[in-house]
């Protein structure tokens, strides 16, 4: 059916069997491990395949994360359209190359289903790969903690293939990133050196991964939270929670209302570290605000958003946007202006 590594892979998996220490439970008690999580299926046009193609790399070092992704796993000498890869070959490849079991930790599915695609699957990777650009630049987002997978009728992948083979042209999403996570239609522009020639609307389903912050025992009303009572893990969310706390955004904040252990922190349940001095709130409950979004080295201003709730400098409350209405959350610059939190 197809012509693999598995002749040595084989090998391999039988020398873990027979020596100690070498299974995956060894890659739990790890500091900072490379992160390899498989997916349930990929479609994939070329005949070779990499580890980095059937799974999503995050943790350790860039240069780990590159050598694991570019691993050779199988390539296709028959007219077979599909395989199964299983986790324990792509441990076996990672031992074989001489990777220790301290540096790498595979999580995810027991088996990624590969289907080796028509040449249409270049027009989805150009789709799926301007969407999480667009995506992690929107969210300051590494583009490894962004996942997307597309749902295009074959119809729709004709049309496709024939709009992007006509000269040079980019396929840029027109919505806001944050409007992206999820399960979601999305708009997607196509565009030429002349600007956009057309408008194309696919069904994606997107998912990010993120660093919060996770209580490790019961933090009670009025105790600050830090390395004592939680801890920072990375998370994978297909939604977007604006309400969750990032960790530099601990400082000079105390538990609002009791937090259960394992319970992720929100923005709600924190307020600042009050005193005989704490100051007057400078925005009110209902107060209209410009909300103040820096992007590199850019800053984007939203008018009009309402306060959801009082705040003296340096507070995160929250807001509503004015143009979706949904909830979005911010740091008290001064009574007019609050600068976004992501």
């Amino acid at each position: 059916m197809q012509q693999t590594i598995r002749g040595k892979l084989a090998l391999a998996i039988f020398l873990m069997a027979a020596a100690p220490g070498l299974d995956q439970g060894c890659c739990q008690d790890l500091s900072a491990p490379v992160r390899v999580a498989m997916r349930p299926a990929v479609a994939h046009q070329q005949p070779r395949i990499a580890v980095g193609q059937l799974a999503n790399i995050t943790g350790g070092t860039s240069a780990r994360r590159r050598q694991i992704a570019e691993l050779d796993l199988a390539v296709w000498t028959d007219e077979a359209q599909s395989a199964e890869i299983s986790q324990n070959e792509v441990l076996a490849r990672l031992l074989l190359a001489g990777i220790q079991p301290s540096e790498f930790q595979i999580t995810g599915p027991p088996r990624t289903r590969v289907q080796l695609a028509a040449p249409g699957a270049a027009v989805q990777e150009k789709l799926r790969t301007a969407i999480v650009r667009h995506v992690a630049q929107g969210l300051h987002l590494d583009q490894q903690d962004v996942e997307v997978m597309l749902v295009i009728t074959p119809l729709q992948q004709n049309e496709l293939s024939q709009r992007l083979s006509a000269g040079e042209t980019q396929v840029r999403p027109l919505q806001h990133a944050e409007q992206l996570v999820g399960r979601r239609r999305i708009e997607l522009g196509i565009f030429n050196h002349q600007g956009i020639t057309s408008k194309v609307s696919v069904a994606a389903e997107v998912a990010i991964y993120r660093h919060v912050v996770v209580t490790t025992r019961p933090v009670e009303p009025g105790a600050a939270i830090n390395e004592a009572n939680s801890h920072v893990e990375k998370r994978r969310f297909e939604s977007l929670d604006a309400d969750l706390v990032t960790p530099g955004e601990l400082t000079g904040q105390f538990a609002r209302t009791r937090l259960r252990p394992q319970q992720l922190v929100k923005h709600g349940d924190l307020g600042r570290v009050r005193n005989a001095e704490r100051n007057e709130p400078v925005i009110r409950s209902r107060d209209i605000v410009n909300v103040v979004a820096a992007r590199g080295g850019m800053k984007i201003t939203l008018r009009g958003a309402e306060a959801l709730r009082s705040g003296e400098v340096g507070d995160v409350i929250p807001l509503r946007n004015p143009s979706s209405k949904e909830k979005i959350y911010g740091r008290v610059i001064n009574n007019e202006l609050v600068e976004l939190v992501y």
